[in-house]
């Protein structure tokens, strides 16, 4: 009752681009871009789109990396020759710690995954990323490192070796969906990956 009387409007894209930005509204971005997200009936999908969506509920990061860990996990229990472990870490540099996401221990050799929630462009990691996979494989003394992304289509990874080095690194793309509901056995994909 004490609210004002407001008239129902067409609201669009061009509605929010109109509205002033400035430091007295500055507070309010966050919540002006759920409400696009929202009245505009947007969905966050990893392979295409022009906004920048907000992860309203979730870190994805976080998530996709718990994920393939538990479902790799429950792979290994299936197999005696195999053991997977989250977050492992080593001791770098005075005091500063390293740790790939996970750590996968198959027939007497490790392998690395470092799993990546964001779409990859061109299908080429950043340099960044690859030196990272690089540390990972000299510190775990690890027979392949692969960065894995989400897909809308599965992508076998080609490992490649490393110049003048006997490891590999490789990009693993990842489609967790089949027929509209979650795969069951992606634990067992990526863990056919390895030799």
């Amino acid at each position: 009752m004490d609210f004002p009387e407001v008239k129902n409007i067409r609201i669009n894209k061009t509605t929010f681009s109109r509205l002033n930005k400035s430091r007295k509204t500055a507070p309010y971005q966050t919540a002006l871009g759920i409400a696009l997200f929202i009245i505009l009936n947007y969905a966050p999908n990893i392979s295409s789109g022009d906004e920048k969506m907000l992860a309203l509920l979730f870190d994805m990061n976080n998530l996709w990396e718990e994920y393939v860990l538990v479902k790799m996990k429950q792979e290994a229990l299936k197999r005696e020759d195999t053991e997977v472990y989250g977050q492992k870490s080593k001791e770098f540099w005075q005091g500063i710690s390293i740790r790939p996401d996970i750590v996968v221990e198959k027939n007497g050799k490790t392998y690395v995954i470092d799993t990546k929630w964001k779409n990859i462009q061109n299908f080429k990691p950043s340099t960044h990323d690859l030196r990272q996979m690089y540390v990972y494989n000299v510190y775990w003394e690890s027979a392949q490192a692969m960065l894995l992304y989400p897909s809308v289509k599965n992508k076998d990874p080609d490992f490649k070796n490393f110049k003048d080095k006997e490891h590999q690194c490789a990009v693993g793309r990842l489609n967790i969906i089949e027929d509209e509901k979650l795969k069951k056995d992606i634990g067992f994909e990526i863990m056919e990956w390895y030799v």
